[in-house]
């Protein structure tokens, strides 16, 4: 996923610049992100398993911690794309105050949970990070010139 939002996020500012390619920016935009979370059960289950079938047996510790690692990366793809967005629209400043309340939360959730879960407790607040990123990114993005107005259920036209 992060291939697609990074590649998604340098072609922003030419697409959100024309209108038909504003169009296009927010139907993809709103695609990928559908995409990348309804996808999130079945490419973990294919990340742990085959985890458990190429690896040795001596990482397959591991494998407990896709659970929470990879749906953490398909959310992040999704901030990342509409963090495009923010900077196309000159909102970076939005985006600082996002990652500073984004790291406050992450420290806040990691240090109970790593006492109590280990690298578990760790992982699992990192989804939950990501998963606040996404929302936070997602809402400020929907608040802005470029997509205020389009609803992330109609097709944009």
């Amino acid at each position: 996923h992060d291939g697609v939002a990074r590649y998604f996020a340098s072609k922003l500012p030419d697409w959100v610049a024309m209108e038909r390619g504003r169009k296009t920016a927010i139907r993809f935009a709103v695609r990928y992100a559908v995409l990348a979370v309804a996808s999130i059960p079945i490419v973990t289950v294919l990340a742990i398993v085959g985890l458990r079938v190429m690896v040795p047996e001596s990482y397959a510790g591991g494998s407990d911690l896709l659970m929470w690692l990879v749906p953490a990366q398909s959310l992040a793809g999704v901030a990342r794309l509409f963090s495009g967005f923010l900077y196309v629209e000159h909102r970076t400043r939005h985006r600082a105050a996002l990652s500073a309340a984004e790291a406050s939360f992450n420290i806040a959730l990691t240090w109970p949970l790593v006492v109590l879960y280990g690298a578990a407790g760790a992982a699992a607040a990192t989804l939950a990070t990501y998963a606040v990123s996404m929302v936070g990114t997602v809402m400020l993005a929907m608040r802005g010139p470029t997509l205020r107005g389009v609803s992330p259920v109609r097709n944009p036209s």
